[in-house]
This record gives structure tokens, sequence and C-alpha cells, in this order.
């Protein structure tokens, strides 16, 4: 059974962030804590040029992979992920959820694997979206459906990546589900 892509086209954000040649800025350095690979990915080269020419278009802020277990789709979300890196200037990250089974834990995964801490009289969440409403990244959340009720908090997280005063700066999520 192959994997299923689908993803999330946000009209909203329809015209937003179009960039050209000619608007794009140097390339800043690029961080990612993605793991490294034992072996090279073969035989998924459609999968994986489907999903990131999903994840270029315009408006695509989620794409949820989906198939069986063991299928492949963390090792197919790893390898999508690693060659986008170029598109994400403040790069990508792979927040494991494999662990989880409490949706209350997810945003303190993700800001752990951002290296968002908790701070002052803001509750975390909020810590995690100032964090990233300046940046430009990708994330990977890999083993979401165990933690699917926290869909809301993924849903918040990419609103407040994208508002009205910031449209060139986002972050898109890449998750992995069964």
């Amino acid at each position: 059974m192959p994997v299923q892509i689908s993803h999330l086209y946000d009209a909203s954000q329809a015209d937003a962030g179009k960039e050209t040649e000619a608007t794009l800025r140097p390339p800043a350095p690029r961080t990612n804590n993605l793991p490294v690979q034992p072996s090279p990915l073969v035989g998924r080269e459609k999968e994986v040029l489907e999903a990131q020419d999903l994840i270029g278009q315009h408006g695509v802020r989620l794409l949820t992979l989906t198939g069986p277990g063991g299928m492949g789709k963390t090792r197919l979300g790893l390898q999508v992920a690693a060659e986008l890196l170029h598109r994400f200037p403040h790069g990508v990250c792979f927040v494991p959820l494999a662990e989880i089974t409490d949706p209350e834990l997810v945003v303190s995964e993700i800001a752990q694997q951002l290296g968002v801490r908790e701070g002052g009289s803001q509750p975390l969440l909020d810590n995690l979206k100032t964090y990233l409403l300046d940046k430009k990244m990708l994330l990977l959340l890999d083993n979401f459906e165990q933690v699917i009720a926290a869909a809301p908090l993924v849903a918040d997280l990419l609103a407040a990546g994208a508002s009205a005063e910031n449209p060139g700066h986002q972050q898109d999520i890449l998750e992995s589900a069964w």
C-alpha cells in the first residue's frame, strides 16, 4: 500500500509572501536536527518529488504523510525535509513524538527541539509562537497520530507564523501519521 500524501491549502495566504528571484535574500546558515540516515532512500523518488512539489505550492502550509505502520513515512519525511533545507532559511526541525502519548506535551516537545524555553509570565505556547513569528522554517512532526488531539495547537502555530504583518515568513509543517 503506498503512502498517501495530503495537504492543507490556506486560501487566505494565496497572494501573501510571493518572492521573485530579484527579492530573494542571500542565503543564511541553515540549521537542522535531522537524524543522519545510515543509507540512501531507494525507490521513493516519486513520493519525495510529490511531497516537495506540494510543500513548494503557494499556500500549502501543512502536509501529512499517511499509511500503515512500517511503510516508511518517517524515512520519507526525513528525506523530504533534508532535500528542502535550501528552501527554509531558518532551518528544519525534526520533532519525534513516538514517546509522547499526552497531547498536552506536544508544545513542550516542539519547544525543546527548537531550544525555546519557558520564561517570564508567558506560557510556553506564547513563547513558541513568538519564536516562530519571524521564522521561515519546516517542522517535521513524526508519529503525530498518537497525539492527534493536539491538532488545534498545530493550527494555532501555523496561524501564528503567517500574519498580515509578516507575510514573507511562515513555518510549514510536515507530519507523518498512519
